[in-house]
């Protein structure tokens, strides 16, 4: 799971900022929030509720210098990030009714590696695009 990260840290610890977010996501607003702690944190990392409209988000742990293998915060807010895509792509689907009419293919809108996909790779499809001027949305 080493990806090559072109983001400073200082980028990073201030993107997420642990208020609660909204975003609009074809024309609903949804709450992004973090949490210091959620039962379904056993689990996982983060879920989209469609009925609340929310996304959770599990908060970035300060790290214990006596345990080795535990992530860096830096790290764990890079793995938030990727989190945080695969919500938001959840949240999409659910949004287009993708997540309920998945057209008589078993669950593929709600399928975790295909939503891992597109959040894995939608930065690098984002730069090709933005490198052709194919988007028409400034990324940064």
């Amino acid at each position: 799971m080493a990806n090559k990260n072109t983001e400073s840290p200082k980028e990073t610890s201030n993107l997420f900022k642990r208020n609660d977010t909204f975003v609009d996501i074809l024309g609903s607003e949804w709450t992004i929030q973090f949490r210091d702690e959620d039962p379904a944190f056993e689990k996982a990392q983060g879920y989209a509720e469609p009925n609340e409209k929310i996304i959770i988000i599990e908060n970035v742990k300060p790290t214990n210098p006596n345990e080795p293998l535990e992530l860096t915060e830096y790290a764990q807010s890079i793995d938030q990030k990727r989190v945080l895509r695969h919500e938001i792509l959840h949240a999409f689907l659910m949004e287009s009714g993708l997540d309920a009419n998945a057209n008589a293919v078993e669950n593929w809108a709600t399928n975790e590696e295909m939503v891992d996909w597109f959040a894995i790779q939608s930065p690098k499809i984002f730069k090709v695009y933005k490198e052709l001027k194919l988007i028409w949305v400034i990324l940064r």
